[in-house]
């Protein structure tokens, strides 16, 4: 089980890099934890997503709350949504803004305002595929890395426990389509949640 620590030092890390090249300007792209989450409140989430959270994801909420972006949602940005926030979505009434699951393909519709013609029934995959994906595959965080609101990253966990991310971009869904073919063959998840959450800090450090 992860302690964590590696995270952190890669987190300090990242906001000095932000902060001592870039001044002012980039380090909006600073990154901060949240506050500790209650395991009743963990148990909450789980109960309404008829889901069990990994036991490092569950540690990582319950010591570190979250992890997120200070600003620049559109640009480079990560964000590991708290509890609360993935309550709110999942229990508003119908919208786009409404995550129908934590599900892979539900979350991503979500962050297109649950509008993709791609992932309806039968256009590109049948509702059999898009069940599994949205079974097997839950998604937690999401990241960006400078295409604004044109991509985004998905960071998961499968149905084994093991960490992954998925990265889409709207110009480019024949890519995407023959990763998720894959994931429907096998899991392509590899990471334990703290490599997985510091390879993505490294890329978006990259991407700057």
């Amino acid at each position: 089980m992860d302690d964590f620590k590696n995270l952190q030092m890669k987190v300090q890390q990242f906001n000095a890099f932000t902060s001592d090249s870039f001044n002012t300007v980039i380090g909006n792209y600073s990154m901060q934890f949240g506050e500790a989450i209650s395991k009743k409140d963990i148990s909450q989430l789980e109960a309404i997503c008829s889901t069990k959270l990994p036991e490092d994801l569950a540690v990582f909420y319950n010591t570190l709350g979250g992890l997120a972006t200070i600003k620049g949602r559109e640009s480079k940005y990560l964000a590991v949504a708290t509890i609360s926030e993935l309550i709110g979505q999942l229990q508003m009434s119908d919208g786009y803004e409404k995550l129908a699951s934590i599900g892979l393909i539900h979350s991503i519709l979500n962050s297109w305002g649950n509008d993709r013609y791609e992932f309806e029934q039968d256009e590109f995959f049948t509702q059999t595929q898009l069940e599994f994906l949205n079974s097997k595959y839950k998604v937690f965080g999401l990241y960006r890395l400078g295409d604004e609101f044109d991509a985004a990253g998905y960071l998961y966990f499968d149905d084994e426990d093991k960490f992954g991310s998925l990265y889409y971009h709207q110009d480019y869904f024949d890519d995407l389509k023959i990763e998720l073919l894959a994931m429907l063959e096998k899991s392509q998840a590899t990471h334990s949640l703290e490599t997985l959450l510091i390879s993505v800090i490294q890329e978006i450090k990259e991407s700057i």
